[in-house]
């Protein structure tokens, strides 16, 4: 169990490697969308705008100045940030009304961490 921990670290730090230099939001967006990501597609599904801002929410408290619950636009703004800096492995795909993510490259860090032979490359 010990080890197998250790390989999942190991594979979480070089996918997060994949988004240093985003702003602190945009980070935490990520890193709690990876947590959320189907290990064999890479893709995160039945998520919506107003989770994704709880996620965000800033509790105020004495001398906060930017606390509260972004709005709709300002979520549509970190993931259009995300996707256009880190779009070799962020994409944000829409299914009719249905908001989902992808990290592309998801699958295969994890394959090669943990061995596995068959990867989900998004093709039938």
């Amino acid at each position: 169990m010990r080890k197998q921990v250790a390989i999942y670290n190991k594979a979480r730090r070089e996918i997060e490697s994949n988004f240093v230099g985003l702003t602190y939001v945009s980070g935490l967006l990520v890193k709690s969308l990876i947590t959320m990501a189907d290990s064999d597609t890479g893709i995160v599904d039945n998520i919506t705008y107003n989770y994704l801002s709880e996620i965000l929410t800033v509790n105020a408290a004495p001398g906060r100045k930017d606390s509260g619950t972004p709005k709709k636009q300002a979520i549509r703004s970190y993931l259009r940030t995300i996707e256009s800096k880190c779009g070799d492995h962020f994409k944000v795909i829409s299914v009719g009304q249905s908001l989902q993510i992808q990290f592309p490259t998801l699958p295969q860090i994890y394959a090669k961490h943990f061995g596995i032979q068959e990867v989900y490359t998004g093709h039938n």
